[in-house]
């Protein structure tokens, strides 16, 4: 039976002479996910056109690395032993890693666009009124109009941004149904996309588990498969990922004094600040995400072995 406290407690047995593998591996999925961030970041700024480009190389290899450390971590729990030759060995399963992300990302958009399409038209509308007053559209002559009236330089940008978020937040206090209605489909977003996170939740521990044993799951049949391991679990799984949200919070109780120190001026120089955030948050990475995913494996250990003894499902579906 599916249990909170067992799955914890199994990681930390399993993790015992065993952290230094996933630690490593930690590490560095940390470390390289942070250097892309800031390289995207930096592109972003300086080459906007390639920004597209480097985020689909970022979506590629960080799709890898949780992928290898998803397969450590099932190595770990389904032999009791791990070495970083394994976290090697994961790192080359890059088409289940690659189209498994690809299916998540896709499939989880689409359940969101259902809400994000009407968000997008509602909020469109008084932002569309309110350019439309700060530029004074209906009082142009098209025929004759300055080519140039629309220059930048022409404007109190900071200025016309005020106006026109004000003028918003007039116009949903006074059609508060849209204001209601714009508040229960983003109510609505939040919890579609809890639910479907939940239930493919499950699919990444699959492909890992088929590329461990040298199985051949299909990435729709994995996602498949996790619908069925998550089916009447989700509320249970929900409370299983928050109860991991303490240990979060003090690997983070780090980064909030540096910043506390910071905007305090305790901490002026930019660099240092820089730098130990980015030491703090790889240690608490290092020290937690091993703990974390050896749990996220149990826990669907417990899954599968519950849907096989309830003839939900067979060992064969996992083939």
């Amino acid at each position: 039976m599916f249990s909170i406290n067992q799955c914890k407690l199994q990681a930390k047995q399993q993790l015992k002479g065993n952290t230094g593998p996933l630690m490593n591996a930690s590490l560095i999925m940390f470390a390289i996910s942070a250097m892309l961030a800031l390289t995207n970041s930096r592109i972003s700024q300086v080459m906007p056109f390639m920004t597209l480009s480097f985020r689909i190389i970022q979506f590629c290899i960080t799709s890898i690395l949780g992928f290898a450390l998803t397969y450590l971590a099932m190595k770990l729990v389904k032999t009791r032993t791990s070495s970083f030759t394994d976290y090697q060995v994961g790192l080359t399963k890059i088409k289940p890693a690659l189209l498994g992300n690809l299916w998540h990302t896709l499939f989880l958009t689409l359940w969101k666009l259902i809400f994000i399409v009407p968000i997008s038209i509602i909020i469109s509308i008084p932002f569309s009124m309110a350019i439309y007053n700060a530029l004074d559209l209906g009082n142009i002559d098209w025929a004759t109009v300055d080519p140039n009236r629309f220059s930048p330089e022409n404007f109190n940008i900071e200025e016309m941004s005020q106006n026109i978020l004000l003028e918003v937040q007039q116009f949903f206090e006074t059609h508060y149904v849209l204001a209601i209605l714009l508040g229960l489909l983003f109510i609505g977003l939040a919890i579609i996309t809890i639910i479907k996170s939940l239930q493919y939740s499950q699919m990444f521990m699959v492909l890992a588990e088929s590329a461990l044993e040298n199985k051949k799951v299909s990435v729709p049949k994995a996602m498949n498969l996790s619908k069925e391991l998550t089916k009447g679990k989700k509320g249970k799984l929900f409370v299983f990922y928050l109860s991991f949200i303490g240990w979060i919070s003090l690997a983070c109780l780090p980064v909030f004094i540096l910043t506390f120190l910071k905007e305090s001026h305790i901490l002026e120089n930019e660099m240092l600040f820089t730098s130990l955030v980015s030491l703090t948050v790889s240690l608490g990475c290092a020290l937690l995400l091993p703990y974390i995913r050896t749990s996220f494996v149990n826990a669907y250990g417990f899954l599968k072995e519950e849907a096989v003894n309830s003839g939900k499902l067979s060992l064969e579906d996992f083939e």
